[in-house]
């Protein structure tokens, strides 16, 4: 079991919506004790926890989102429609590389309803459960979430002097080399006008590592209405997202990444400073933060 505790920090009294912020133990280095390691299921349970707390919206859950920082044990975690993908392609679902294919998997595999494709979590990546609604935190389309989440991710990352791109960044790279390595992998298309596009499966944040492209953080995001007795609906998202600090990639050798030819980083592999997680949970949380407030144009959004 992960124990969560808040963490606190200084609230203006006018402000109109808060952000609960809970994590985990963490360790202090790569070599991870097993008992400091949160279950993906203890994290799954506890983010529908809060869930129904927010749907109920009793006080004082009504006036909160919440932020779930957790460092998982080794899972890979896959989608139902890969589960789909699995019972109708077998092998050729593009999940596990060949040599895993044909092989029982070494670790837990969970398959969840949520966006995006098969990934791994584990010692060294920094996850994030999102439990919010809409219309409380002034979110206009679920398109917007995406971009809050890869903005905050790419200012974490610039405090350890590191530039990293969304996918609409990616595609306006002119280095033949970069580009030429996307298209080859088949995550990148470009058009007779030179005009590109990433795979929808690639969506997340890449860094740049010698004249190569690779993927440091990932997000997979589910929206859940509900109707309430006097007629009006109210929209939440859950799950999050995921960035690599010093995870070990040799897991995700195993997999293709969000279903695609993706190579993966951390961020220890590419700077030379990296924190441990309970050092970068509250930097991302504060983030987090910064991306709402210029997003939604709320300014009120503080965490407690």
């Amino acid at each position: 079991m992960c124990t969560f505790t808040k963490f606190y920090k200084e609230v203006l009294l006018m402000a109109k919506f808060f952000w609960n912020l809970r994590h985990g133990r963490s360790h202090a280095g790569k070599n991870s004790d097993p008992e400091r390691l949160c279950l993906i299921q203890d994290a799954l349970a506890m983010q529908e926890m809060f869930l129904k707390r927010k749907i109920l919206g009793a006080p004082p859950d009504n006036e909160y989102q919440f932020l779930l920082f957790v460092e998982h044990n080794r899972t890979y975690v896959c989608t139902q429609k890969d589960q789909e993908r699995m019972n109708e392609l077998g092998d050729n679902a593009k999940l596990f590389r060949p040599d895993m294919a044909s092989s029982n998997p070494p670790l837990y595999v969970l398959t969840e309803n949520r966006g995006g494709s098969i990934t791994y979590h584990g010692p060294g990546q920094l996850t994030c459960y999102m439990i919010l609604c809409e219309e409380e935190v002034g979110i206009k389309s679920p398109h917007q979430i995406a971009t809050i989440i890869d903005e905050a991710i790419k200012d974490f990352l610039s405090e350890f002097a590191v530039t990293a791109y969304t996918t609409q960044e990616l595609c306006k790279i002119t280095n033949p080399r970069i580009r030429e390595n996307l298209i080859s992998h088949g995550l990148m298309n470009a058009d007779s006008k030179n005009e590109s596009s990433i795979l929808m499966a690639a969506q997340g944040v890449w860094v740049i590592d010698r004249d190569e492209a690779k993927k440091i953080a990932s997000r997979g995001i589910r929206r859940v209405s509900h109707s309430y007795p006097d007629g009006t609906t109210k929209h939440f998202l859950k799950y999050g997202f995921a960035v690599n600090l010093s995870t070990e990639l040799e897991y995700f050798d195993r997999i293709y990444p969000c279903g695609e030819d993706i190579q993966m980083t951390t961020l220890e592999q590419i700077a030379q400073d990296c924190p441990p997680i309970h050092k970068a949970a509250p930097m991302m949380a504060e983030a987090l933060i910064k991306s709402f407030r210029k997003f939604t144009k709320k300014e009120s959004h503080k965490l407690i």
